[in-house]
């Protein structure tokens, strides 16, 4: 069962409620709306079906399980209330250490989720290969924050000729205008530049 979580902050954020996107399980897999290690309840055949856990995986372990059952056949029950509490540490977790390196493997997952989805049927998962791009783009804006050659890298590689984001609160008409004139390093830049002058 594929459950809600609210997490609570220790560094004083408000509190966040995230559900599941309940339906196409491809799209909440993209959309990174498929709950969350301990919101999820998993059948132990499907579990092992898919191979289970990945040990060695530093971060992104539930969502790199989801992606594999799904691929095998598994079909999600959608839970539509909140399963669990989640305290979110300012430091000490996973996904607090080496922000860097969590960003690559978020990013060489969803690579692999769009990639099936291109060869598993390209014309029915039209929509959801184009939500994977938009995903795919808005974490190399992240990972660029952390390592701007490593974000020109990505982009170039994982996101198809023309590619063109869409607008959102993250990216504005002005970046927009950037990225269309000058291109994703140049929109990259003064995008930081202009973050910079607030600080």
């Amino acid at each position: 069962m594929i459950g809600g979580y609210r997490n609570h902050y220790t560094d004083g954020r408000s509190t966040t409620t995230v559900l599941p996107l309940i339906g196409d399980p491809w799209e909440a897999l993209v959309r990174t709306r498929m709950g969350t290690t301990s919101a999820n309840l998993f059948r132990r055949a499907s579990l092992l079906s898919a191979g289970g856990w990945d040990k060695g995986l530093r971060s992104s372990q539930d969502y790199d399980l989801l992606f594999r059952m799904l691929k095998k056949g598994s079909s999600p029950v959608w839970g539509d209330g909140i399963c669990c509490e989640v305290l979110k540490r300012s430091k000490g977790s996973i996904s607090r250490t080496d922000a860097r390196a969590n960003w690559l493997r978020y990013l060489d997952l969803r690579l692999a989720m769009r990639d099936h989805l291109r060869v598993f049927d390209p014309d029915g998962q039209a929509g959801n290969i184009a939500i994977a791009d938009q995903h795919l783009f808005m974490a190399i804006r992240v990972l660029s924050k952390h390592d701007r050659q490593a974000a020109f890298d990505a982009f170039d590689r994982m996101l198809p000729r023309g590619f063109v984001p869409e607008l959102n609160r993250a990216t504005t008409r002005t970046y927009l205008s950037a990225f269309r004139w000058l291109g994703f390093r140049a929109a990259e830049r003064m995008s930081n530049f202009i973050s910079g002058l607030s600080k």
